[in-house]
């Protein structure tokens, strides 16, 4: 990969995504690669249930039906966004992948919400 950089004569972009704690391994064991990523971009945890309501409203949005009216993150109702949070740590990456992973267990459980029970047993709680 380095070497991919250093050698590229047109303007060669790269974006890595990865965790903070990943980032400080690579930084640890090559520095010089790291140097060469010096724009980092480190994502905050999201920690409060508006956080996680407007993530989740916007990413909601891109697949709703034209002139959908209801709640911005329903099938997910707000004390199960608070055990979201909880479960997944903040990482924003993280909780989109839940939420997928919730939406077809709701399914597989004939669920017409995503509530305290669904992600109780979802999380083996």
């Amino acid at each position: 990969m380095r070497n991919l950089i250093d050698y590229n004569l047109n303007q060669f972009s790269l974006v890595l995504g990865c965790s903070t704690e990943a980032f400080d391994t690579i930084r640890s064991t090559s520095p010089a690669f790291a140097d060469r990523n010096r724009d980092v971009i480190d994502l905050p945890r999201i920690t409060t249930a508006e956080e996680v309501r407007s993530l989740l409203a916007a990413y909601l949005m891109e697949k709703r039906i034209p002139n959908y009216e209801g709640p911005a993150t329903h099938p997910f109702t707000d004390p199960a966004l608070s055990i979201l949070i909880e479960n997944e740590k903040g990482s924003p990456r993280y909780i989109l992948e839940a939420c997928h992973k919730l939406l077809n267990y709701g399914l597989r459980m004939n669920s017409k919400v995503i509530d305290e029970k669904v992600m109780k047993s979802w999380y083996g709680r």
